[in-house]
């Protein structure tokens, strides 16, 4: 275990459960599904990251996003 006495290692493996912990429980915590609408496209009031081309949530896009 000398390798988890460096820094590198702790930051690698800490980004590595955020990711894994956003995949899982992501989809739980999304304002909306992937696919519906959620407002104007481009709208900035939309939520924390606001709307796509089409108007989908892009962070209920982001959270879904990682079950894939």
């Amino acid at each position: 275990m000398r390798a988890w006495r460096q820094t590198r290692t702790k930051i690698g493996f800490t980004l590595v459960f955020v990711l894994v912990a956003i995949a899982l429980i992501g989809p739980y915590f999304a304002p909306h599904s992937p696919s519906d609408f959620a407002g104007a496209p481009y709208s900035p009031s939309s939520g924390v990251f606001g709307t796509d081309n089409l108007g989908r949530d892009v962070l209920s896009r982001f959270l879904w996003g990682g079950r894939s």
